[in-house]
């Protein structure tokens, strides 16, 4: 392998490295709205890592548990982690992942995505998601 031929490998390999180590966290279960979120990801050709919020635990703060702590302020789902900014709620992430990796370029584009994410999370939400008494989704 010549010098040339070495150094675009590892520039190569570190840019592959580098997409991984920063690859968007998403928290979430198939018993919440992150659904939505793994659905419009996978849809925009983004990668992204599920980190199940139930292995999360207060004693890794402490360094005694060894599992993802999830960063949402109340510990809900679903919740993302770009890289050290955390969005929380799921019309909060899907405006947001569309703002930096979708359609949205102009005021007019993100009124349009904004108005129909908006609506779907307060009309159909009540058809799609069907809550058991503690406010977890059944049935996805």
């Amino acid at each position: 392998m010549t010098t040339t031929n070495s150094t675009l490998f590892i520039l190569l390999l570190c840019f592959c490295l580098g997409a991984f180590l920063h690859a968007l966290k998403l928290y979430g279960t198939q018993t919440s709205r992150s659904p939505l979120v793994n659905w419009y990801l996978h849809e925009i050709n983004i990668p992204f890592e599920v980190v199940d919020p139930r292995g999360s635990s207060p004693l890794n703060l402490f360094g005694l548990a060894n599992a993802p702590v999830n960063p949402h302020p109340f510990g809900q789902v679903p919740c993302l982690d770009d890289d050290g900014l955390v969005v929380f709620e799921s019309g909060a992430i899907l405006m947001y992942l569309s703002d930096k990796y979708g359609p949205n370029n102009t005021p007019e584009r993100r009124a349009q995505t904004s108005s129909w994410i908006t609506w779907a999370n307060s009309c159909l939400d009540p058809i799609l998601f069907k809550e058991n008494e503690r406010g977890g989704v059944v049935g996805t």
